[in-house]
């Protein structure tokens, strides 16, 4: 359960938590102690070029046609989906 109001004084790597009405100290997930840095996301260019990859296949899908669950004739073997 979220704790709204902690009660327990900070402490470095750790989270409050409430189990079975006892407040105690959970560890948080471990990070990479080797220094390494996550990997990097997407740039905004390669972001964006994929919203545009993905925003002109489903208005050619509108165009061709396609409703979720139903049937296309134009494309044999095809099934509309998410």
């Amino acid at each position: 359960m979220p704790i709204s109001r902690p009660t327990l004084p900070p402490r470095n790597g750790y989270v409050e938590v409430e189990v079975n009405g006892v407040r105690q100290y959970r560890p948080l997930a471990p990070v990479a102690s080797d220094g390494a840095s996550p990997e990097p996301g997407p740039t905004e260019a390669e972001d964006t070029a994929a919203m545009l990859i993905d925003h002109e296949y489903r208005l050619t899908l509108m165009e061709l046609g396609f409703r979720k669950g139903v049937k296309c004739n134009a494309i044999p073997n095809v099934e509309a989906h998410d």
